[in-house]
């Protein structure tokens, strides 16, 4: 039990990473844990100023003085060495000319943007890019070459995930033809917060599909349709309880409907 914690916990974080926070009025994104500004997270990129944060959960609105245009975190003690005075010039550096809004904050999913440009390296994209491989078709299903269309919208094991996805969600069955139709599964709902929930659960099932497509072709690990469900109901509780003010849902409840609470 305990391991397979860990495992989700870690799967987790990759999950987090491939985030991007676009910010609005700064509640609901963390200064220090979240990508929101440059190309890391300030945890990773200002490791000194970091360990010394007295909230390292802190949310951007709560670290941030929009008066007077400057980060205002709070520290365990004064900032003492010459790597915390040099990040926390740094950090002064990228804040330059931000300032928050009365919009809401919204978050962009960098692995599921390069997917819809097509850009990820499946077989047959690196066969374009002359890369000699012995082997094209689909990890997953051995059918097809694997394009990013088939892996996502073709491919038989994916369906089967896919279908598995939907009726937890209580989507009536679907049928696609791009990646961009996966993603306006949401389209439609009565509720906006719908729309958000079931959006973020097949952006992270896209993620867990190129996993397993991953072990499969690296560590010759057999994925299995249970397995891959169980992860993405996993990772999205995660998810949405990190990233929503639904803090307090509860886990029996959510593997019968991840919209019990609405």
């Amino acid at each position: 039990m305990v391991l397979w914690l860990n495992k989700v916990v870690l799967q987790s974080r990759n999950v987090n990473s491939q985030f991007r926070a676009v910010v609005g009025n700064g509640s609901e994104v963390r200064f220090w844990i979240d990508k929101w500004r440059g190309e890391l997270q300030f945890k990773d990129a200002f490791p000194a100023l970091f360990s010394v944060a007295k909230d390292k959960y802190a949310s951007v609105a709560e670290s941030w003085d929009n008066e007077a245009g400057i980060y205002c975190c709070r520290w365990n003690r004064s900032l003492s060495n010459a790597a915390e005075f040099e990040q926390a010039d740094q950090i002064t550096s990228l804040l330059n000319g931000f300032v928050l809004t009365d919009s809401d904050d919204r978050w962009v999913k960098i692995f599921v943007w390069r997917l819809e440009m097509d850009r990820i390296p499946t077989r047959a994209a690196l066969r374009r890019r002359h890369i000699n491989l012995q082997e094209v078709s689909c990890a997953l299903c051995e059918a097809e070459e694997e394009t990013s269309l088939h892996l996502y919208t073709g491919c038989g094991f994916t369906f089967r995930v896919w279908s598995a996805i939907g009726a937890w969600c209580k989507i009536d069955p679907f049928f696609v033809f791009d990646v961009k139709d996966l993603l306006k599964l949401a389209n439609g709902r009565r509720i906006k917060e719908e729309n958000k929930i079931i959006q973020g659960i097949v952006m992270v099932s896209m993620w867990v599909i190129w996993n397993a497509r991953n072990e499969k072709i690296f560590r010759d690990k057999g994925a299995k349709v249970g397995e891959l469900v169980a992860s993405i109901k996993s990772l999205s509780f995660i998810w949405l309880r990190s990233r929503s003010r639904f803090k307090k849902i509860v886990w029996k409840d959510w593997m019968v409907n991840p919209l019990y609470m609405l």
